[in-house]
């Protein structure tokens, strides 16, 4: 997950357990649990949106759930919640007015709520999981979006797309399958931090 950016005003996040930081004009300020807005200081990612809107996700205490935190410049304030205690969000990601929410639930191998898909001018969450879409293992660790504006997803039973019709499946049998990073920016191939398997890379099917 990406955990460390730039944002479009050349300010620098980094999400740590021991908060959020942000570094502006030689400043470095925290956010973490001593804010009235962040619940705990265990921050999983950082990222922005196309308007320059930060958001931050938690990995929630003991008990408690897992939230996305928005900042608009001047205000954090909470812009969605898990819908139960040990979940979170694990990755966001933009696709023009659609967003797009990883998952993930402890125990990280058996449990998962999978992938939510909600639009901008909506609070309204449209989940995908093993049972209802071709998503590959309802554990999404990490995804991203290519040039050809197919999504990706790295789970903890593989690596599967969705390029808004078709859902295809990824597995290696040289590897353990638990999928916690991907880049699929590269036009030829998607790159994956693969568990105890090291650094793989897929070659993209043309389209």
């Amino acid at each position: 997950s990406a955990g460390l950016i730039q944002d479009s005003k050349n300010r620098i996040w980094w999400a740590t357990h021991e908060g959020l930081f942000l570094y502006e004009k030689d400043k470095t300020t925290l956010f973490d649990r001593t804010h009235p807005s962040f619940p705990t200081s265990h921050m999983s990612w950082v990222c922005e949106d196309s308007r320059g809107q930060i958001y931050a996700g938690t990995v929630p205490d003991s008990g408690t759930k897992g939230v996305v935190l928005k900042y608009d410049g001047t205000n954090w304030t909470k812009w969605h919640e898990a819908d139960v205690p040990g979940a979170w969000y694990s990755k966001l990601v933009f696709q023009g007015d659609t967003y797009w929410l990883a998952s993930l639930y402890r125990p990280y191998q058996d449990g998962g709520l999978g992938l939510y898909k909600g639009i901008a001018s909506s609070k309204y969450l449209r989940n995908y999981n093993t049972d209802n879409s071709g998503l590959v293992g309802n554990s999404v660790v990490d995804m991203a979006i290519d040039g050809n504006n197919v999504l990706w997803l790295g789970t903890y039973s593989g690596l599967c797309s969705f390029d808004g019709s078709e859902w295809t499946t990824y597995l290696d049998r040289k590897t353990s399958n638990n999928i916690e990073w991907i880049i699929a920016d590269d036009p030829q191939y998607v790159w994956m931090a693969v568990q105890y398997s090291g650094l793989s890379r897929l070659k993209k099917p043309r389209l």
